[in-house]
């Protein structure tokens, strides 16, 4: 599985990360520890954020190119689409 620069990762605050862990386990029911594209698209469509920077954000922390996202990828999403 290949391994998120360290570069990239955040530390979310407690706050962000209670809600964090909320969203993901309602993006990913079976606990699996991945949401898969097209949820976490939709998901993300919802923010209001335009679409081609969803793209960019999605290409910064999927770097070979994987079709999910896991926590440490989701947090990243999160945390960049809120300063979007």
């Amino acid at each position: 599985m290949p391994v998120m620069p360290t570069s990239i990762r955040i530390t979310p605050s407690p706050k962000e990360r209670g809600v964090f862990s909320s969203l993901m386990s309602g993006l990913d029911p079976r606990g699996s520890g991945k949401i898969e594209a097209g949820p976490a698209a939709e998901f993300l469509r919802k923010s209001g954020v335009e679409t081609s920077h969803l793209r960019d954000i999605w290409d910064l922390a999927t770097p070979n190119n994987e079709d999910f996202l896991d926590r440490d990828r989701f947090y990243y999403v999160l945390r960049l689409v809120g300063l979007a």
